[in-house]
C-alpha cells in the first residue's frame, strides 16, 4: 500500500484556513474595537473589508479545500480514499476517468468512479507533487495508465 497523497492536504484543509480566518477575525476586532478617526468621507467602514475577505474565503475553500479527500492510497488493484472517519475503495476497474489539474493551486486530482461510494462518486485528492514545475505528474500518469490497463482486461 503506497500513499499517492500529498502530505501537504492536511496544511491546505486546517492550518490554511486557521490562518486565514484567524488573521481577519483579528482584523475585524481590531477595526471594531478601535475604529481610529472616522471621517464622514470614507466610502464604507473599515471591518466591511475583512467581512468580504472572509465570505470570499469561505467560498473559496468550500470548492477548493474543504471537499479533498485526507489521504490516498494505492493498494494495487484498488485505490483506497479516507476523509475523516469515511473511507472509500474503488477498484481500478471501477473508475470511469481520472482528471489531473496542475494549473490549480493546489494541483488536484478527480477520481471518478462508476459505483457512489461513502464519498461520492468523483473523490478530489492532492497528488504528491514534483520537484519540477508544468512537468506533469508521473505518478498519476502510471496511474491512469493502470487504470486504462485494467478496464481492458
Amino acid at each position: 500500500m503506497k500513499k499517492i497523497s500529498s502530505s501537504m492536504t492536511f496544511f491546505y484543509k486546517k492550518v490554511f484556513p486557521t490562518l486565514w480566518f484567524g488573521g481577519l477575525s483579528i482584523f475585524l476586532i481590531y477595526s471594531i474595537i478601535s475604529p481610529g478617526e472616522i471621517d464622514n468621507n470614507t466610502p464604507f467602514p473599515d471591518y466591511i473589508f475583512p467581512l468580504i475577505m472572509m465570505i470570499f474565503g469561505y467560498f473559496l475553500f468550500k470548492y477548493l479545500v474543504f471537499d479533498l479527500a485526507d489521504e490516498v492510497y494505492d493498494e494495487g488493484m484498488n485505490l483506497l480514499f479516507k476523509k475523516g472517519k469515511k473511507e472509500a475503495r474503488i477498484k481500478l476497474t471501477d473508475i470511469k476517468n481520472i482528471s489531473y489539474s496542475e494549473s490549480s493551486q493546489p494541483p488536484r486530482v478527480t477520481v471518478s468512479s462508476r459505483t457512489e461510494t461513502p464519498l461520492g462518486s468523483d473523490i478530489k485528492f492532492i497528488p504528491v507533487t514534483n520537484i519540477i514545475p508544468f512537468g506533469g505528474n508521473k505518478k498519476i500518469n502510471e496511474l491512469i495508465d493502470r487504470v486504462d490497463r485494467a478496464r481492458q482486461l
